[in-house]
């Protein structure tokens, strides 16, 4: 699901990962002399269940801000806009898990962009499928642990 900016020079895509336990985050800032990439293959969700019914209840609450988690922190973040009362915006960030070569490193792509609002409830049906899908992921998982124990 594919999350565009309202001048569509920034976007944010969350899908499928490259294991079937995982999801993929993408993100691409085209700026006025520079553009942006970054991206995550494997990145696993913590609360993707609560996150879809917290953007739902944003839809009429706008004083909430749904967090979607991942393993490193958050990595979505919805919330009202500080100077514009009626703007929502979308808060990403693609982490990269660099301890797998070196502990005190860290890599991440950051930012944030203002979306069109009617799109809300189509994010919420693409989340409410993805958490759908999250519970049979989730015990595939922890018959993945106990396998290996």
């Amino acid at each position: 699901m594919r999350i565009t900016s309202t001048d569509s020079k920034a976007w944010v895509e969350i899908t499928p990962g490259k294991s079937s336990l995982s999801f993929t985050i993408e993100c691409m800032v085209i700026g006025g002399e520079s553009t942006l990439h970054g991206k995550n293959a494997d990145l696993y969700l913590q609360n993707i269940e609560a996150f879809a019914t917290d953007l739902d209840k944003f839809i009429l609450d706008r004083n909430l801000r749904p967090q979607l988690n991942g393993v490193y922190g958050p990595c979505l973040e919805f919330y009202r806009s500080k100077t514009n009362a009626t703007a929502v915006m979308v808060r990403f960030i693609v982490v990269d898990d660099s301890s797998a070569y070196a502990e005190n490193v860290e890599f991440k792509t950051t930012g944030a962009f203002e979306i069109n609002a009617e799109f809300l409830n189509e994010y919420v049906s693409g989340f409410e499928e993805l958490a759908k899908a999250w519970p049979a992921l989730r015990d595939r998982l922890a018959a993945s642990a106990l396998s290996r124990e």
